[in-house]
């Protein structure tokens, strides 16, 4: 009699496919940053049709190719340091559709790069690489509307990001030669970044402040010895001529071309407070703007004295202490004086405030590590909200020309400012830096 014999089935596994091998990955990756920033580019180009600030970087390119005059009062005119010029030279020989695209793409280029830099920063002060993405996406959102802007309205405030968090990157690992180059290369395209002179004096780091300075000087006279004046002068003395020169402590910044006094973009810190105590002029706009006009010495008083009040907060940050030794204090340490930079500079439109990704990244990573409390959430959403009170496209032109103008912007960047006294003070890291450089 035969015997059932049973069959046991085998499973048969789907079939796996094999790992990306590693030393592939570095290219893939680089191919996906690559496809990301043209696409970005592209995609920037034909959605995006504001010229921005392009043709006015395009004639102080061709003005220093035939040594004329950059420093003019004109409107537009040409406010900024003369070794930005230079970057500037090879625009007049592109065709306009050409230098466009190529522009888009560059600026997307430079906010990728940024934030790529700035979670890098980071990457060793999170328990895990769950919190840091939480951390990342957290200041990336909260940000969002800062970092949004110089997209929209093509300018080079990207580049001078970049350079910040370059070289506060170079800070926080102990880098002197690095830091004090990067802060010397973006002080020699917008001469705001000269405060972190102001931090590398009072942490003395002789070497990175030498090196900042050397760097800041060199790149100055440098386009005097590629591009001299016709007239003679150099370039430095007639940007200090045309423009510096009518800076005061007591006012906002007011040269013709450049600067206007009662502007509700400028959202630097005495603009906004000068806009809240002066009569609103005619030709200024803002519908439905109810300020108070008071006496000019009250003014200038509450100008010089919160200038000053932010100068001591930072003077207080930067003060020698033993918690400058983690890096989360470091980072936040330029991300106080990043505040500072866009809160005393001459002028600081919206799109200038990109660095509020700095203080947003350290609340970030502050509150994923459990560091900070219910005043960090506070600060975060304050920056956030304050940003998104001056969108158009959120609120409608009215409200968001009133929000620009009441200077909410300058009220997140002093939010930023103030948070990060906290995390320089106990940055609350277990990851501290070995070198003392």
């Amino acid at each position: 009699m035969a015997k059932d014999v049973s069959v046991t089935p085998i499973a048969v596994s789907p079939p796996v496919a094999p790992p990306v091998p590693a030393n592939r990955r570095p290219l893939l990756m680089f191919l996906f940053w690559v496809a990301l920033i043209v696409g970005g580019g592209t995609a920037l180009y034909f959605g995006i049709k504001k010229p921005g600030d392009i043709g006015l970087h395009v004639q102080a390119g061709r003005r220093l190719l035939d040594g004329e005059a950059i420093y003019r009062h004109e409107s537009p005119a040409w406010p900024y340091p003369p070794f930005l010029a230079v970057l500037t030279t090879p625009m007049p020989s592109v065709s306009p559709p050409v230098l466009r695209y190529g522009w888009s793409v560059v600026n997307v280029a430079l906010l990728v790069g940024s934030l790529l830099i700035a979670r890098s920063m980071f990457v060793n002060l999170a328990s895990s690489q769950a919190s840091q993405r939480v951390s990342g996406l957290l200041a990336i959102a909260a940000a969002s509307l800062y970092l949004v802007t110089p997209i929209d309205s093509p300018g080079h405030d990207l580049l001078i990001l970049i350079l910040t968090v370059i070289g506060i990157h170079a800070w926080r690992l102990g880098e002197p030669i690095q830091a004090g180059f990067w802060f010397g290369v973006g002080a020699a395209c917008k001469a705001t970044p000269l405060l972190f002179a102001l931090m590398l004096l009072l942490q003395r780091k002789w070497t990175a402040l030498a090196v900042m300075l050397m760097t800041t000087v060199g790149l100055t006279l440098v386009t005097d010895l590629a591009f001299p004046q016709k007239s003679g002068e150099l370039w430095a003395v007639s940007w200090y001529r045309t423009h510096l020169s009518s800076l005061r402590p007591d006012e906002p910044a007011d040269s013709k071309g450049a600067w206007v006094a009662w502007n509700p973009k400028n959202q630097n810190l005495a603009s906004a407070i000068y806009r809240l105590g002066t009569a609103k002029p005619l030709e200024a706009g803002v519908p439905g703007w109810v300020g108070w006009e008071l006496p000019p010495t009250i003014v200038r008083g509450a100008i010089v004295g919160s200038q000053a009040v932010v100068g001591l907060l930072l003077i207080w940050i930067a003060w020698p202490r033993p918690a400058n030794a983690q890096m989360l204090s470091r980072i936040a340490m330029g991300a106080a004086f990043a505040c500072g930079m866009v809160l005393l500079s001459p002028m600081s439109s919206k799109s200038h405030f990109a660095v509020l990704v700095l203080p947003c990244s350290v609340l970030s990573v502050r509150l994923v590590l459990g560091k900070a409390n219910a005043l960090g959430w506070l600060a975060l959403f304050a920056i956030a909200g304050l940003g998104w009170m001056t969108s158009r496209d959120a609120f409608g032109d009215r409200f968001s020309d009133l929000a620009q103008a009441y200077g909410c912007v300058t009220g997140a960047a002093l939010i930023g400012l103030i948070a990060m006294i906290s995390a320089v003070r106990d940055p609350g890291s277990p990851e501290k830096e070995p070198r003392t450089k």
